[in-house]
């Protein structure tokens, strides 16, 4: 719906917030799963009732969260909330007995024309929150075409190496085949076989000696 408005009204505008907490895996094993759910739905609570009603959030995988944005001017509105929620998440949350702090790792994309489809602009979302994530914890960007081509060019460097390597065993495979036999044949043999033909070899000979 936000994007057909966009697509009719170039002057309108929004964003979607991808955010993902920063070491949560680490919480989860030291703290435990139950104590680790408790926590995200703290963290969603807590955004909700700083939220507008017009906003929207939802959880998106294990540890991450998306925000809708509405009515927006420009960047700089879609970068001071992500701001605001930064310092609204690395509040500490009490879970029992623990004091827990956590922070988050956000991705910023902005409503554009070319937009067609929203799961393309979760997908710029979601890579801008994994370059920020790149930089170190609580860091946001906003989403930039050169990102997407840099990623392109990343997952086809990664699917070249896992090729090479997959080529590399696969031949390191059928050199282990063919190396049982080139090292029989190059090996001397072993002491007993070759002191049980030393024995038949004398035994022949004492027989023609005989004869």
């Amino acid at each position: 719906q936000s994007i057909n408005q966009v697509q009719q009204d170039p002057q309108s505008r929004f964003a979607i917030l991808w955010l993902d907490l920063d070491q949560f895996k680490l919480v989860n094993h030291s703290l435990g799963n139950g104590l680790g759910d408790r926590l995200l739905i703290a963290i969603a609570q807590r955004l909700k009732a700083f939220l507008s009603p017009n906003e929207v959030v939802a959880r998106q995988g294990e540890d991450e969260f998306a925000i809708l944005l509405r009515h927006i001017q420009d960047s700089e509105d879609a970068i001071r909330m992500a701001e605001q929620i930064q310092q609204l998440v690395a509040r500490p949350f009490n879970l029992d007995d623990h004091e827990v702090f956590v922070t988050v790792s956000i991705g910023i994309a902005l409503s554009a024309a070319y937009y067609a489809q929203p799961e393309h602009l979760l997908r710029d979302a979601g890579t801008a929150m994994y370059r920020a994530k790149a930089m170190g914890r609580a860091s946001y960007l906003v989403f930039e075409k050169s990102m997407r081509t840099g990623m392109l060019v990343k997952l086809r460097l990664e699917s070249d190496l896992r090729r090479a390597i997959a080529q590399g065993i696969a031949q390191g495979e059928r050199q282990a085949e063919r190396l049982p036999s080139a090292i029989s044949a190059a090996l001397p043999m072993p002491l007993e076989t070759s002191r049980a033909l030393d024995t038949e070899f004398a035994e022949l000979s004492n027989g023609r000696s005989e004869d």
